[in-house]
């Protein structure tokens, strides 16, 4: 558990001392005699309580080398190989502050990785698993390729992780470097510390100066890309960075005639492919240039500027060298090599053009055996560590690569640049992380190829539409659900992983027009919602209306009855006196008949409620008509305006 946090004690301590990385271990050696109490010791004991007490395989030359420098400073004393404590100044209390520190941040960013995995993964990591997996992780950022620095690494790894840890881990850093940055920092100052460290294991580092003596520096494909911008803008500063290194230490850059082509041909592809949107890529180029916004006609500009992009760099296109039969390698093992390393190639082309690189700078080695990249003239620089491997394997059975691989991987000449002036580069590392989480978290050629075979397979059986196939041939997205399906392992990948994919993103498909329907049932229900108060607030407009007529009916009916009675009482009266002379006039007679008919009726009509046709009634009961229409009519009511209203709550006013 103190590998981590001692690395970026070493970073840490590397800042505090401000000399070299070889300095930066002082502390380590000084802790190690003063907690052990040594009176004397050997290389192999240091060795030994360093791994001990920092988790640190720093291998026995560097150790001696260390060693020799105190004792040279008159902080030990040497005889032979056996070494006793002199005059040591040892800030114990500072030290032990800053090893805590790191420590704590350790803890957290293990525990951290822990949750990650749960919670966005659905991954469960134990401790142990996730110790491991930081610590292989850190490892990657170790020197490959270059028999000096088999001494071993400076990482132990104890326990087992578990086998999806590269994509994991890839994926917690890069959300730890957009959402927690003081976790972010830390694994950057870990990443610096293994950086340092790498210089411990070559025998040839120690000196601060590195500069390059007559030799050439080739780029592949892939870092010609990087440069041109066509995989994103991290993989350009990083490459764009290295160039910074190789030119502030004097060296040459080129590239192959043949690497030129390729590259051409790779550009040309990606531009017939987005020309046509067809369906024959596979390859992550398309996928980056599709994710940058890169039209058919941006590709055609960019292809047409790669000679000027390249002098602006300051590289040069260089022949590729004839065949030499004194030089010439083997080509079938070189490509046994690669099927060893378990490189995969889509076309034969790729491999030729890779096996030619190689051959090319055996060519221009011209049977020297350089130990040193600086005085190597000629080197192949590559992103393909499958390639810098087999290359590597290939070239320890010859004399001339056996202390200097052909191929070296741009990850290894940065570091090794880097290492003369980290204080001037710092944002090396944390560029390399961003590289390093984006290769991880984007799908391999191999993984695409797979997917590829499986989806055809179930569009050939009928278990995805045409429209599907499309979709997940082309949707950027895809690929991250997928990596995060599988964990970016090929062989886990299932035709359920597929289809779950294909449910999910149908589901996305869909839910704007469930959105949709949604807005419109919510609008539905507020119209509905007004229509009901409105009906509330009209019948009550209603009851107010048929109250005050039905009163106005009373009142007509009170005033007609009355008027009626007087009526009655008027013509009692001029008729009662001369009901003798009435009798004798016939119209009289009649006159006087209907009045005692109406005051009968009105008695029986008023006291026993007969009914037989009440003229009052009638006339009351149209003026109450009357009156309600006038009524209505003036607050401009409509008996079917409910009918009419308006679909959408802002117009029902």
């Amino acid at each position: 558990m103190t590998t981590l946090a001692s690395l970026a004690l070493l970073k840490t301590r590397f800042d505090v001392e401000h000399t070299d990385f070889l300095d930066s271990f002082r502390p380590f050696v000084i802790y190690v005699v003063l907690k052990e109490g040594f009176d004397e010791f050997t290389a192999h004991d240091m060795q030994a309580k360093v791994l001990g007490h920092f988790g640190l395989a720093i291998p026995h030359h560097a150790v001696d080398l260390v060693l020799r420098r105190m004792s040279k400073a008159g902080q030990l004393s040497r005889a032979e190989n056996t070494f006793r404590p002199q005059k040591i100044d040892f800030d114990m209390a500072s030290f032990e502050r800053h090893r805590a520190e790191a420590t704590q941040h350790q803890n957290a960013t293990e525990a951290g990785l822990i949750d990650y995995a749960r919670v966005i993964l659905g991954v469960a990591m134990t401790s142990e698993e996730a110790d491991s997996a930081l610590n292989e992780y850190i490892d990657q950022y170790s020197i490959e390729c270059i028999s000096a620095y088999a001494h071993g690494s400076i990482v132990p790894v104890h326990g087992k992780s578990n086998k999806h840890w590269p994509y994991i881990v890839s994926s917690y850093v890069n959300a730890l470097s957009e959402k927690e940055p003081d976790k972010f920092r830390y694994l950057v100052t870990v990443v610096m510390g293994r950086m340092l460290s790498n210089a411990l294991l070559g025998q040839d580092l120690t000196a601060i100066q590195m500069k390059f003596h007559d030799t050439c520096v080739f780029l592949d494909t892939p870092i010609v890309l990087q440069l041109l911008g066509a995989l994103g803008d991290a993989p350009k500063l990083l490459a764009e960075e290295m160039l910074t290194l190789l030119r502030r230490s004097k060296a040459d850059v080129a590239i192959f005639e043949h690497v030129a082509n390729e590259v051409d041909q790779v550009l040309g592809n990606a531009q017939n492919y987005l020309e046509k949107n067809g369906p024959n890529s596979r390859g992550n180029v398309i996928a980056a240039l599709r994710q940058l916004g890169y039209t058919a006609s941006d590709v055609a500009m960019l292809r047409s500027s790669v000679s000027s992009h390249l002098s602006n760099y300051g590289i040069t296109v260089s022949p590729t060298p004839p065949y030499v039969h004194e030089l010439q390698v083997d080509e079938i093992g070189i490509e046994k090599e690669m099927e060893n390393a378990e490189l995969f190639y889509r076309a034969d082309l790729a491999k030729k053009v890779d096996i030619s690189s190689i051959r090319s700078i055996y060519v221009l080695r011209k049977g020297r055996c350089p130990s040193r990249v600086e005085d190597c003239r000629a080197i192949f620089v590559t992103n393909n560590h499958g390639l810098a491997r087999a290359a590597y394997a290939y070239g320890k059975n010859h004399e001339e690569t056996r202390e200097l691989s052909s191929v070296i991987t741009d990850f290894s000449l940065t570091n090794l640049l880097w290492l003369k002036a980290p204080l001037d580069y710092v944002d090396v590392p944390r560029r390399m992380i961003a590289v390093n989480c984006y290769a991880a978290l984007h799908p391999s050629d191999e993984f695409w190829a797979a997917f590829l075979v499986q989806l055809d397979q179930l569009h050939k059986n009928g278990r995805v539409t045409a429209l599907q196939h499309q979709f997940l041939r082309y949707e950027l997205r895809v690929r991250e659900d997928l990596m995060n399906l599988t964990l970016g392992d090929e062989n886990s990948l299932t035709e359920k992983q597929i289809l779950q994919v294909v449910d999910r993103y149908e589901h996305e498909l869909t839910q704007p027009l469930h959105d949709k329907v949604s807005v419109l049932e919510d609008e539905m229900r507020s119209v509905r919602t007004d229509r009901d108060e409105m009906r509330a607030r009209l019948a009550a407009i209603d009851s107010r209306i048929a109250a005050f007529a039905s009163a106005v009916r009373k009142m007509v009916a009170i005033v007609l009855v009355i008027t009626a009675l007087m009526l009655i009482l008027v013509a009692h009266g001029w008729l009662g006196g001369n009901w003798r002379e009435t009798l004798d006039q016939p119209w009289k007679g009649a006159l006087y008949a209907g009045v005692y008919v109406v005051d009968a009726y009105i008695v029986l009509h008023l006291f026993i409620h007969v009914t037989i046709w009440n003229p009052v009634s009638k006339v009351a009961g149209y003026v109450e008509n009357l009156l309600i229409t006038a009524v209505k009519g003036a607050l401009g009511y409509q008996e079917n305006r409910l009918d009419d209203l308006p679909t959408k709550k802002h117009g029902t006013q």
